[in-house]
């Protein structure tokens, strides 16, 4: 069965069973500190493991736990690596790099 990319069914779905589904788009968007409009698009796209019951998006709490501990780690990765590279080019870190590539 095909299902039109506006109108997905359900988007990952790991172990987690469906009552386990609790959490709203806006929760989601507190908890990782950015906008709705950001988590509707990554749930859509497959990005942010979701369940869409009719119109709302439902999250895992699990599930969220896990992209938020994934997103620290690429985080500090990345500054990691910039701390590094500007300590090889003689520079010293201001932490200001652009991370915003990460969270895609």
């Amino acid at each position: 069965m095909t299902i039109g990319s506006d109108r997905c069914m359900i988007v990952h779905m790991k172990q987690y069973p469906i009552s386990k589904y609790t959490m709203t788009t806006e929760d989601v968007a507190k908890v990782l500190g950015l906008c709705t409009q950001w988590v509707r698009i990554k749930a859509r796209t497959g990005r942010l493991p979701a369940l869409k019951v009719g119109r709302e998006w439902k999250f895992c709490e699990e599930e969220i736990g896990d992209v938020l501990r994934n997103m620290t780690v690429k985080v500090i990765e990345e500054n990691n690596k910039t701390t590094n590279k500007k300590e090889d080019d003689g520079e010293t870190s201001q932490g200001t790099e652009d991370t915003s590539d990460i969270f895609c």
